[in-house]
């Protein structure tokens, strides 16, 4: 009986390691995903996660909404005045900016370098301009830097430029989508609009 009583609770023992080893596993598993999908300066989607969360989204027909195509106004100056230190420090406001802008379902992610990606569900032609004027607001606010304890300096952002693509009257798949956001992205530029005949000619 003993004997018996001894395998049982050996048996038991084993199987509570094995499911304890299991779930440490899922959650490796679970870890190593997440960062697959992450970008890890800004904790943002990364540009591969965001595009087949996007794509796979539109293929199913259970996402509509606008994709926006976010990318900064005069971010090179402050890594080449400030260093790449202050540009990370920017491009992760900016994150924290994007992240706050997003509502439930929503999805946002940083395509590379200083362009960002935002989908916006449910948003449509009538919705979007309030939505793209507080987004433009929140990302024109003034941005510090701590250069080094005790010396703060302000850095030279001029906010960002944003095109807007709305589903399905710009697209329906992610990629025409992308490249109808990203050309009035430029658009939107303030050098492309004081380039623009019709500036030129109030000036």
């Amino acid at each position: 009986m003993r004997t018996l009583t001894a395998a049982h609770a050996e048996a038991e023992q084993r199987l509570a390691i094995a499911e304890e080893e299991h779930q440490r596993l899922r959650r490796t598993a679970a870890h190593l995903d997440a960062i697959a999908k992450t970008d890890m300066l800004t904790g943002l989607l990364n540009a591969h996660a965001f595009r087949l969360r996007c794509a796979s989204g539109l293929a199913r027909g259970d996402l509509n909404g606008a994709l926006l195509f976010v990318d900064l106004n005069g971010f090179k100056p402050v890594n080449d005045r400030f260093g790449h230190a202050a540009g990370d420090h920017v491009l992760r406001l900016v994150a924290r900016t994007l992240r706050a802008a997003v509502r439930e379902g929503d999805l946002a992610g940083r395509l590379g370098g200083d362009e960002f990606g935002l989908w916006l569900r449910g948003a449509d032609a009538e919705s979007l301009p309030d939505r793209l004027a507080d987004l433009r607001a929140a990302l024109a606010q003034p941005i510090t830097w701590e250069r080094q304890p005790g010396v703060t300096v302000l850095l030279p952002h001029d906010g960002a430029a944003i095109g807007a693509a709305v589903w399905p009257a710009d697209g329906r798949r992610y990629e025409d989508l992308l490249a109808t956001a990203d050309h009035r992205m430029y658009a939107d530029k303030p050098e492309t609009r004081r380039d623009r005949p019709e500036r030129r000619s109030r000036a």
